[in-house]
């Protein structure tokens, strides 16, 4: 390799220039070839060419010119003295600026292939016949990057040049890695494993991660490696821990800022602000979430639906103690949430900083700030799980971004940190209260474990029994309240909801059949006097089908063969999605050149940078995606798994085993996910993080071989977390460790003791007393007594108690969306909430009968406000309850108003009459 004491000689210099112009006038006169291939435009006083197609000809000849010239010029020279491109190639070898001239033609090699696969694809006609006329010339710029790349790395790198790349185990590594990738995608394009569309728990892509948030974090990381230069150069110093918070907090700060600032679109899982009160309401699972905690509230235990069994327990008693520090609006409790959910970019932070370096975690903390955000704009266009929803999703992700980071720890250093072990169990246990599946967690970090501590069995061991211990006892509490509810072990359901399982592999299936089907109702309990009862009422699963193909499908059940090809095939899915939602298109080329012609700021703005218009440009978001990776794709997503190959390769230089955990356990939980005939979209929020992380610790990989070899700057080690002596603690202290863990076995046994502690709202005295007053106020046609009341309830009416939550207001031929691509069914209680042919008010019912409640009226009530105390007389049908009369009461137990049924041809069978 040249070095400033050793110069090229002037006669290779000379020849080397010379090869370089010859091959620039070659590649010239292809570029001018290729223009005229091109159809003419017509018009034009020469040959039919246009002004512009000749002043672009005029400039490659001329070029071209140059070239043969300055060859010839250098051909006649001669030694002395040198030729002045002769010294101007040795001045660039005595220095680096031969690097930074080969890195920017690898820049350009990227670019031009890039723009030459996007021009085809460009809709836009301005854009698109400007690149049209343009490609020649890109041509031909590529094809000189290209040749300067080699001639620079003959002269200046050589054979020592290509020893050192084969000394360099990173990147031989992550090459290696890329290949398999490479080779993977090949299968995938071949055999179309993950793309054919299964029409069961098929999911649309997720929000994904644009060039422009990528460029956003690389100016975060040239921050943060600039403070670190000038700290070098200075007097002053900062504590690697006082770094580490400084970093967490502002990471928190950005995230809690720019989550809240983001307008919150309705989305499947949000109602938009409807009639009477006009704020947000949870739907579809969320609003199963939500009642399961509002159920807690007014102390009829955890019930979803109305059976005893909660789904998400753990999150359930989460939303329960938001509700009880913001009430029950909308936005104050999704607040809360988001200031908490805030810190998983710090731990995703934190993560990076354990695998590799601070940079790496920084630039990961970024993305997933910024990605979220657009997640949350973009969510009324795509069914996407975010952090300002009622949904379990984004706290699954959260527990196992932290479950991940206390794993990582323990097996760094598994002699003194064995508690973090312990740590972690109970972490893990508390999760899987929250979503069952992160239980294979368990299996990744354990089988991680074995190879990490392969040789110190003793350890091994240790650590294992301690993760599974802490993992049990959170669990134990939960498990024996339902064990001495329903007589078996489980967490959520009896039977673990194997049937969900078994159903998933059914036979039949078409495009109608995307909903669930309700349960017939069980018959009315019988009625007291005074104070009926009430009915239980069989409200709809939540196993619906994310997707309905476009046309009817019939799956050949049963088999191994057939199970293996569901499971391999969602498996595939859900690895695809995690490759295609980082960057794979630029919009920068063609939204300069709409800007150049349209001279418009706003639509500058929306075509380069919006996060709706990424989804909208490329096909994955398509229903169903028919595989064909667009074009301009290619080059984006060649870079990006070379990117995440040399992160896996550095993850694994530096902490070898332990490096992976974080693909292990994305892996394990897709194949779980796969297993239960379930992949992408939302399902892989709780993962997602990983392709980020990798993302990030090569993109900081990148940046500091940058820094290394085309700069004299000098970061210190200590500013990244690069120490290579790092002293470990003797012991750890106990209170890192200790207060966490016994915070999280006290909210174990609170779980189940909290519908023991919370006082019941809805007793008997208390609802005979609503009832009465209701009488009283002799409204109610035919029911001013309680004769007349157990004469209705004898003729199939009944009588409800509980706190009405999410009143919504629907016209005649409205009602709550149905979902995305189908339409065909609405939230979590049809159909209540979804399109009827007359005028009514929905709301669900929480208290000692969990229902939904329709009241036909002909007009929003104007005061019917949520989480008001109600009493609900009507008829049930065979999934909601059709009011009649429902008296809404105050705090204080006095009787604000009664609604009436509507004289509506739809009234209730059981109607009261006079």
């Amino acid at each position: 390799m040249q070095t400033p004491e050793n110069d090229i000689k002037p006669q290779l210099a000379r020849r080397a220039w010379i090869w370089w112009l010859l091959l620039a006038a070659g590649q010239g006169i292809v570029a001018l070839a290729f223009y005229f291939s091109i159809p003419s435009e017509g018009g034009g006083f020469l040959v039919g060419l246009s002004t512009i197609r000749l002043i672009l000809l005029g400039g490659i000849l001329l070029l071209i010119g140059l070239a043969l010239a300055a060859a010839a010029s250098l051909w006649r020279s001669t030694n002395i003295p040198p030729h002045p491109a002769v010294r101007i190639l040795q001045k660039l070898g005595r220095g680096r600026g031969w690097k930074w001239l080969l890195l920017l033609s690898v820049f350009g090699i990227l670019a031009g292939a890039f723009i030459v696969l996007l021009t085809p694809e460009v809709s836009e006609p301005f854009a698109r016949a400007y690149l049209e006329r343009t490609l020649p010339l890109v041509f031909w710029f590529t094809g000189v990057c290209l040749q300067t790349i080699v001639i620079l790395w003959i002269i200046f790198a050589g054979w020592d040049g290509v020893r050192s790349i084969l000394h360099n185990r990173i990147l031989l590594v992550s090459l290696v890695v890329w290949g398999f990738f490479l080779l993977v995608w090949a299968w995938v394009a071949w055999s179309q494993v993950g793309i054919t569309v299964d029409p069961r728990g098929w999911n649309v892509q997720g929000a994904p991660v644009t060039e422009v948030h990528v460029f956003i974090a690389w100016l975060a990381g040239v921050v943060f490696l600039g403070l670190g230069v000038w700290i070098s150069g200075s007097r002053h110093t900062i504590r690697p821990a006082r770094l580490d918070w400084i970093l967490a907090i502002l990471l928190w700060l950005l995230a809690v800022g720019y989550w809240l600032a983001v307008p919150l679109p309705a989305s499947w899982f949000v109602t938009e602000p409807l009639a009477p009160n006009y704020e947000n309401y949870p739907n579809s699972d969320a609003l199963i979430y939500d009642t399961t905690a509002q159920s807690m509230l007014v102390g009829a235990g955890f019930k979803s639906w109305n059976q005893p069994y909660a789904r998400r327990p753990m999150y359930a008693l989460f939303l329960g103690a938001l509700r009880t520090v913001s009430g029950q609006d909308y936005a104050s409790t999704t607040d809360l949430q988001v200031a908490l959910l805030a810190f998983f970019p710090v731990l995703l932070y934190l993560l990076g900083t354990q695998l590799d370096n601070r940079l790496a975690g920084l630039v990961a903390g970024v993305l997933v700030i910024l990605r979220e955000g657009s997640g949350i704009a973009i969510s009324g266009n795509i069914t996407i799980s975010h952090s300002r929803l009622l949904m379990s999703d984004f706290p699954n992700a959260f527990g196992a971004v932290l479950f991940c980071l206390l794993a990582v720890a323990w097996l760094k250093d598994a002699q003194h940190r064995r508690p973090y072990a312990f740590l972690a169990g109970a972490v893990l246990g508390t999760f899987m209260l929250i979503r069952p599946e992160s239980g294979v967690l368990l299996v990744a970090a354990l089988g991680i474990a074995c190879l990490a501590l392969l040789r110190r069995p003793k350890l091994l061991l240790q650590g294992a029994g301690l993760l599974v211990l802490g993992l049990v006892l959170v669990l134990a509490p939960w498990i024996w309240r339902n064990f001495r509810l329903g007589g078996q072990i489980f967490l959520e359901q009896p039977g673990n909801r194997l049937d969900f399982l078994f159903n998933r592999f059914e036979e039949v299936i078409g495009p109608d059949d995307s909903g669930p089907t309700p349960t017939p109702p069980a018959t009315p309990a019988s009625q007291l006097p005074v104070v009926p009862s009430g009915a239980e009422l069989s409200l709809v699963s939540a196993n619906y089908q994310p997707l309905a193909v476009p046309a009817a499908q019939t799956d050949q059940g049963g088999g191994l063969q057939e199970l293996l090809s569901y499971v391999g095939t969602h498996f595939m899915h859900s690895q695809i999605q995690m490759a295609l939602m980082l960057p794979d298109t630029q919009r920068l080329p063609d939204s300069l050149v709409s800007l150049a012609g349209h001279r418009s700021l706003s639509q500058f703005a929306t075509s380069c940078c919006s996060t709706l218009n990424y989804v909208r440009r490329l096909p994955f978001w398509d229903i169903p995606w028919d595989g064909v990776l667009p074009r301009q794709s290619v080059v984006p997503l060649l870079v990006n798994l070379f990117v995440i190959a040399l992160g896996i390769s550095r993850a694994w230089y530096r902490v070898r085993w332990v490096g992976l955990l974080p693909l292990a356990i994305a892996l394990c939980y897709t194949l779980l996910n796969a297993v239960a005939r379930t992949s992408g979209g939302r399902y892989l929020l709780a993962v997602d993080w990983v392709p980020m992380l990798y993302y990030s610790l090569g993109f900081a990989q990148l940046a500091l071989w940058g820094l290394e070899k085309l700069t004299r700057f000098q970061i210190p080690q200590a500013w990244l977390g690069l120490e290579t002596a790092e002293v470990q603690p003797a012991t750890l202290p106990a209170w890192r460790w200790g207060l966490p863990l016994v915070g999280l076995l006290a909210l174990a046994v609170l779980l189940p003791m909290t519908e023991a502690l919370v006082p019941v709202r809805y007793t008997t005295q208390a609802n005979a007393t609503r009832l009465n007053r209701m009488l009283e106020a002799g409204t109610i046609p035919g029911l001013d007594n309680n004769a007349a009341l157990q004469d209705f309830i004898d003729q199939g009416g009944m009588v409800a108690f509980g706190r009405a939550l999410y009143p919504r207001y629907y016209p005649a031929g409205e009602g709550a969306p149905g979902k995305p691509y189908t339409d065909a069914w609405a939230g979590m209680a049809r159909p209540s909430f979804s399109r009827r042919d007359f005028d009514r008010m929905s709301f669900y019912l929480v208290g000692p009968q969990n229902m939904s409640v329709l009241l036909p009226v002909e007009a929003a009530p104007a005061g019917f406000q949520n989480a008001m105390d109600v009493v609900v007389v009507g008829c049930p049908t065979d999934s909601y309850l059709n009011a009649a009369a429902v008296g809404v009461f105050d705090p204080a137990g006095e009787l604000k108003e009664i609604y009436m049924h509507g004289e509506d041809p739809a009234a209730p069978a059981c109607r009261l009459t006079p």
